[in-house]
């Protein structure tokens, strides 16, 4: 599962993925561009498909069957509420936000004195990263370590010396000035 999600993180990052957040940003634009926007389209939704076709097979099979009684409603509630907490235009989002928020609830879960309490709780702390972080937690965390071209004004991971866009420096050395001896 998580080689997935590494794989449709790299698939983001590479060319044919810029070109999907270009027509995510601005579709006119892009198709002014010389972009075929249809195809990327149909592109990404059977490559959607095929991903969600995966993980359900993989859960399908973890749960030794598929039926209604498998998926449940607040299953499907709280995987909505995992892609809102972790943001929503980032795959890595989601993921993050299962691997803060499911162990957060079955702590809660593990003091008898919540009881049902522990729902509560758990929608206190979502409705208050929101209210604070309204785009999710990863982006809120992600602008701070990413650096922003300073031609192009992309996002690049901070361990980037060059823009994977217009591959101008990132990270500009300032020279120091001689230190002036007062005489």
């Amino acid at each position: 599962m998580l080689a997935l999600v590494f794989g449709m993180w790299a698939f983001a990052d590479s060319r044919f993925g810029l070109v999907l957040h270009a027509i995510r940003d601005d579709e006119v634009a892009a198709r002014a561009s010389g972009i075929d926007t249809p195809r990327y389209k149909m592109a990404v939704f059977g490559i959607s498909a095929a991903a969600a076709g995966l993980t359900g097979g993989l859960y399908a099979h973890f749960m030794r069957g598929a039926g209604p009684s498998t998926l449940e409603t607040a299953l499907s509630f709280q995987a909505v509420i995992w892609g809102v907490f972790g943001g929503l235009a980032t795959i890595y989002g989601p993921v993050t936000a299962v691997f803060v928020l499911y162990p957060l609830t079955e702590w809660l879960g593990s003091f008898s004195a919540f009881g049902e309490l522990r729902l509560l709780i758990f929608a206190v702390i979502v409705l208050l990263v929101l209210l604070f972080m309204p785009r999710g937690l990863t982006p809120w965390v992600r602008d701070r370590i990413e650096t922003r071209c300073p031609r192009c004004k992309q996002q690049n991971p901070a361990w980037r010396e060059l823009c994977r866009v217009c591959f101008a420096r990132l990270h500009v050395e300032r020279a120091r000035a001689p230190a002036h001896s007062p005489r």
